[in-house]
């Protein structure tokens, strides 16, 4: 589970901006059987930098990205 950290130059008492807020995501590398081998937690301000990160972090193989119950990407790089 990760834990939110506040932001000590910016939190609620001081009123600032929300422009930049981080989403949790959650990366899955499935094996060939399409069960889960690996899984990673991960923050990330947009989809597509999760989607990249989750690409780095397992160099290949097939990839799910979520951000809660919504499916962020499949990818699928045809190497299992």
């Amino acid at each position: 589970m990760l834990m939110r950290r506040r932001n000590p130059v910016c939190d609620d008492r001081r009123g600032c901006s929300r422009g930049n807020v981080m989403q949790e995501y959650r990366a899955y590398l499935l094996g060939i059987d399409g069960h889960i081998r690996e899984r990673m937690e991960l923050e990330s301000e947009t989809d597509e930098e999760a989607v990249a990160r989750a690409r780095q972090h397992f160099n290949g193989g097939t990839i799910e990205v979520w951000q809660g119950v919504r499916i962020v990407a499949k990818l699928d790089d045809g190497s299992e």
